[in-house]
């Protein structure tokens, strides 16, 4: 239902108020399957292209190491190392480009559900509806309102979200596979360093609103 746009929702005194959050479920009310086909893939698709990171930089250093001893034995393959580049690079770009795509499209589809669940909400409305409601500020409402929808949709939150934990859990696995002893030291005192940016976060966010 479309609410009465007259009304101060998420403010007190002309003070902003943050909106209130919503559920997943809330969120996804209008996608479909093939939205969340969509979704699934996309994030998938970001999570492997994110684990590539840690795997340039093991090249690299496998690469760094090989010129190091080169100059000692004279023998290096620097092509086979090119090689390796160019095609993890490729396959990088391959999966960026494909997650992009699918989690763009869900995203449009989904906004344009919602664009037309807003519309017909406004024409199934009595005529003194619009006797308390401005007509012309409900277009400027619904605009801001799918600004933060289309945020919750679009890759800055999913594909961010899939990137991140795919380059962590890339890097945990190569640190294990290379340094073992130094990999579980460090996963040792990960919560101590989770807490302490949890600590500062919120100790920042304090001071913005002071």
């Amino acid at each position: 239902d479309v609410h009465d746009q007259n009304d101060d929702v998420g403010s007190e005194g002309g003070e902003h108020l943050p909106l209130p959050p919503v559920s997943y479920k809330t969120l996804f009310q209008f996608a479909t399957t093939r939205d969340m086909a969509n979704l699934l893939l996309g994030v998938i698709f970001e999570a492997c292209a994110g684990a590539g990171f840690p795997v340039m930089i093991a090249i690299f250093g496998e690469s760094i190491d090989q010129l190091s001893t080169a100059c000692a034995s004279q023998e290096t393959d620097p092509l086979n190392q090119l090689i390796q580049f160019i095609i993890l690079g490729g396959v990088m770009f391959v999966l960026r480009f494909a997650s992009t795509l699918c989690l763009s499209l869900q995203q449009k589809n989904q906004i344009a559900a919602y664009r037309a669940a807003y519309m017909k909400a406004i024409v199934r409305q009595d005529i003194g509806w619009f006797d308390v409601n401005n007509p012309q500020e409900l277009s400027t409402a619904f605009g801001d309102a799918l600004t933060y929808i289309e945020k919750g949709l679009g890759f800055s939150a999913w594909g961010m979200l899939a990137q991140n934990a795919g380059t962590a859990i890339a890097a945990t696995v190569i640190a294990f596979m290379y340094q073992p002893a130094v990999a579980a030291v460090s996963c040792a005192f990960l919560p101590v360093q989770i807490y302490a940016m949890m600590i500062f976060m919120a100790t920042q966010a304090s001071g913005i609103k002071d």
